[in-house]
């Protein structure tokens, strides 16, 4: 487990964050094996790419604050852990977002932590992450 922001500032430079559009940080691959090295041994296409825009990292668990606002064009983030486990699961306990502007998917899945605490009830992001789920709950169940 790594603090999350010194892990940021060792993979991504600040001077490549801008043009980033999608993060992907991973425990598995996306075929749920568990990875070694940023490698997953069991699947074919290994698509690790560290470099704008699309960053992908697997075999890593976060801790405490993410710090983000310097992706300022970031459409795409996705915070994966497994549910196998508490040393599996991303331990965030920030997420700073507020000048992601341009972000309209977000996966955070296998969190320790409630969405509120994780975005601050005050957080714009977190309102519009909330009326979002708010939004697609309402459309889900007029369809049922």
């Amino acid at each position: 487990m790594v603090n999350a922001n010194e892990w940021l500032n060792e993979k991504i430079p600040v001077n490549q964050r801008a043009q980033a559009t999608s993060l992907y940080i991973y425990r598995q691959c996306q075929s749920g094996h568990t990875v070694h090295q940023n490698n997953c041994n069991n699947c074919v296409n290994k698509n690790n790419c560290s470099t704008a825009p699309t960053f992908q990292f697997y075999n890593t668990v976060l801790e405490g604050e993410l710090d983000l606002n310097d992706f300022v064009n970031l459409q795409q983030l996705s915070i994966c852990g497994t549910g196998q486990g508490q040393d599996q699961q991303q331990k965030l306990t920030s997420l700073k977002i507020d000048k992601c502007n341009k972000l309209d998917r977000l996966t955070i899945n296998f969190n320790n932590t409630s969405l509120n605490n994780l975005f601050g009830e005050n957080n714009s992001n977190f309102n519009r992450v909330k009326s979002q789920v708010e939004r697609l709950t309402s459309i889900i169940r007029n369809v049922i």
